[in-house]
């Protein structure tokens, strides 16, 4: 439904199937997690508080499809300062823009974590490769959409993709608390 600014955007439950559930009770376990690991790990407070954040804000994002309201946005602006039809070039400096700013990202991640304990360099490849997801979501590509979208045992791939980073972030704060726990040699 379109509104009257013209946005066709409300908020509402973007993803209300059983894997778009089991995605938002995924985020919500590793941010728990990770919000733990901020109290315990006390050296590595600063990342476990990135990660529980980021981790929030995705589950957050995932029923709420904000990224859809920015598209909207996007696709009003365009309409209203005359340049719509010209959206395509505007859609892929938007798309390089955000490929380079993620690798950036992803590379100074590494970098800066590199010294850290396994278990925040896992944690941290599992955020890498939710940025990876979402910058590919971003794309819009058809070839990725149609490849996002092809149903792999029961669910849709971009299923297995968003939910193998979150669970690489559970695997790295599961490691830190053994870790915490086993005794030291």
């Amino acid at each position: 439904m379109t509104s009257a600014s013209g946005i066709d955007w409300t908020p509402g439950i973007g993803d209300p199937s059983i894997a778009g559930w089991l995605t938002v009770v995924a985020y919500a376990v590793a941010t728990a997690l990770a919000y733990r690991c901020m109290q315990v790990d006390r050296r590595n407070r600063r990342t476990w508080t990135a990660i529980a954040t980021f981790e929030l804000l995705l589950g957050i994002n995932k029923q709420l499809d904000l990224q859809v309201l920015v598209t909207e946005v996007g696709r009003y602006l365009a309409r209203q300062e005359a340049w719509y039809q010209d959206r395509r070039e505007v859609q892929y400096a938007f798309i390089a823009t955000m490929a380079v700013i993620f690798a950036v990202l992803i590379a100074l991640i590494h970098f800066r974590t590199r010294t850290r304990p396994p278990s925040v360099r896992i944690a941290m490849l599992g955020a890498s490769v939710e940025l990876v997801f979402i910058a590919l979501r971003a794309s819009s590509f058809h070839h990725i959409d149609a490849f996002l979208g092809k149903r792999l045992i029961g669910a849709v791939a971009n299923v297995y993709f968003e939910n193998f980073g979150i669970l690489i972030v559970i695997g790295g704060a599961c490691l830190a608390f053994n870790s915490r726990r086993s005794p030291k040699a």
